[in-house]
Parts: structure tokens; sequence; C-alpha cells
């Protein structure tokens, strides 16, 4: 049987060492022998934000440490090039409410470094559209034209669909609709159900038509 020697210099000379936060005891022992400050608190900040605004997460580090290096992370994708403390999301959709976000905070000793990775879920508040009317909604007469547009639509509306009194209006499915306001049984609720990312926007605006002649 052929006996094999090891080259030692092929070996790694830097252990690395991995831990969770919230076991303190380990993580002291560790920096101890890597000489390095043990992580006190690691947390992420700035979680919760508008749609189509910009979200910025920024990881808070206790103590801080000059060799601290940072990797974000979405779901279980590793985003390049995002190697700071703060990542900024701008323009953020909808879609990316409940999305799951981490970092990997690296701690770089002398003899080796420790790790530790905290992660969030994002919260995104949804943008209503506005319900614009050509004419005040409380001010319609017997035979105007009311003209209503939704402001605030964006590119990942996949449906609209309008509703009078909660009954939806056959055949308006865009996010314009013209009330000829004939008679006062045209005052009531019109409303406008947006289909953004699988889930129902649902905005909506009161008018009152006058009777003719008042």
């Amino acid at each position: 049987m052929m006996n094999r020697s090891i080259d030692e210099s092929k070996l790694p000379k830097t252990p690395i060492y991995s831990f969770s936060v919230s076991d303190a005891e380990l993580a002291k022992v560790i920096a101890d022998e890597l000489r390095v400050p043990m992580f006190q608190d690691v947390r992420i900040t700035g979680e919760q934000g508008r749609e189509g605004e910009t979200i910025q997460l920024r990881v808070v580090v206790e103590p801080q440490h000059f060799s601290d290096e940072f990797q974000w992370f979405m779901g279980d994708k590793l985003l390049n090039r995002q190697s700071h403390p703060v990542l900024n999301l701008v323009a953020v959709p909808y879609a990316l409410d409940g999305v799951l976000f981490s970092c990997q905070v690296a701690r770089h000793g002398p003899s080796g470094a420790m790790y530790a990775t905290v992660s969030t879920e994002l919260k995104v508040d949804v943008r209503k559209p506005a319900i614009l009317s050509s004419i005040p909604p409380q001010q319609v007469q017997c035979g105007d034209v009311v003209r209503l547009s939704a402001a605030g639509t964006n590119v990942y509306d996949e449906r609209y669909q309008w509703f009078f009194n909660d009954q939806p209006l056959a055949g308006e499915t865009r996010p314009r609709l013209v009330v000829r306001a004939g008679d006062v049984n045209q005052s009531g609720r019109y409303a406008l159900e947006v289909m953004r990312e699988g889930q129902p926007i649902w905005s909506e605006i009161e008018l009152t038509v006058h009777k003719c002649g008042q």
C-alpha cells in the first residue's frame, strides 16, 4: 500500500470560524482566540418603506471593528457588489413585501475570522392609486359627464376593474371611467380594484349627483 505524505504547505494557514450571534459563550471563546472584540449586537434597521420609494437597509454592529466586512443576500441569492453595511433598494416593488434579506458580517483577526449573520423581512406598504375626478365629486350636476382616472398606477398592475356601489361594471377594465350623470341614481361609491403582484388593491370615490334644476 502506497504511503502518501501530506504536503503541509498546501493546508490553509488561517482557520475559519462560524457561529450564531445568540451563542454568546462560544462567541467569546472564538473572539479571544482571534484577538478581536466579540459581537455584542448585530441587527438590521430600516426594513419598512413604501412601494416605489427607496428603502435603506443598514447593518448595525456593536462594537464596530476596522476589519468588518459585509455581504448581502436576498433570500439565498448573493447580491454581487453589495459589500457595505448599507443596502439601498431603489423603486421598491410591492412584490418584495415579506422577502427575506440577510447580511453576513465577517470580522478578521490575526489568526482567522468569525462570522455573524442577521436577517429581516422587508415590509413594503402598498401605494394605492388615487382616483381623480374631472368635476368636484360633491358638485356633479344632472347631465354632467364625469371622467374618473386613477393616478399612481404602475407597470406591475395586472388588471383593473371598476365597481359602482360594490357591483362590477361590465367591460370597465381600464384605469379610466366615464360617468354620464343622467340622474341622481348615479350618486354613490365608485371604486377601482387593481390587481398588483397577485394582490387586490382597492381605491374609491363618492360622487353626489344633484337633481336637475337644483
